[in-house]
């Protein structure tokens, strides 16, 4: 036998006795409890949130980016109660206007609102454009901070 098929045949059988041994531990160790600190110890229904009233004229500079591109000065108008299906809202930069639907919850702090534009085609999924954004209200100024790595995107300062 040649000393290259030795060395091949050593490197397999320290490699099933490696597997034995983790195989022999983990055994002897049990489950692994859950960690205490981690979020996904909250089941959904213990996470509080609550309905965000963000109605009011907006005007800014908007950016939408994704199927759709637009931005410039613009304003944004949200009516309605979020997450009502009455709750609108119309967005409009350089002569152009869309209008939509919009909810919005804050949980823990972060106020998430989702955007749906049916007047605007999402060329990947050939329906209604939806954006997704972060939003922080101080008095009668309206910010909206893009959702990292979303295909479609909007902001608003």
């Amino acid at each position: 036998m040649s000393k290259k098929i030795i060395v091949i045949y050593l490197v397999v059988f320290g490699a099933i006795l490696t597997a034995a041994a983790a195989v022999s531990v983990t055994a002897e160790l049990g489950p692994v409890p859950q960690n205490t600190n981690s979020s996904t110890t909250n089941a959904p229904e213990e996470i509080a949130s609550a309905q965000v009233d963000l109605s009011g004229t907006y005007t800014g500079n908007i950016k939408l980016t994704g199927s759709h591109e637009m931005s410039g000065e613009g304003t944004i108008n949200m009516k309605g109660e979020a997450p009502t299906m009455s709750s609108k809202v119309t967005i409009e930069v350089g002569g152009m206007t869309h209008n939509g639907r919009f909810s919005a919850v804050t949980t823990r702090g972060y106020t998430g609102v989702t955007m749906y534009f049916p007047d605007i085609e999402d060329s990947a999924t050939k329906t209604g454009l939806v954006v997704m954004a972060r939003a922080k209200k101080k008095g009668d100024r309206l910010t909206l901070t893009p959702v990292p790595n979303a295909r479609n995107t909007i902001s608003f300062k």
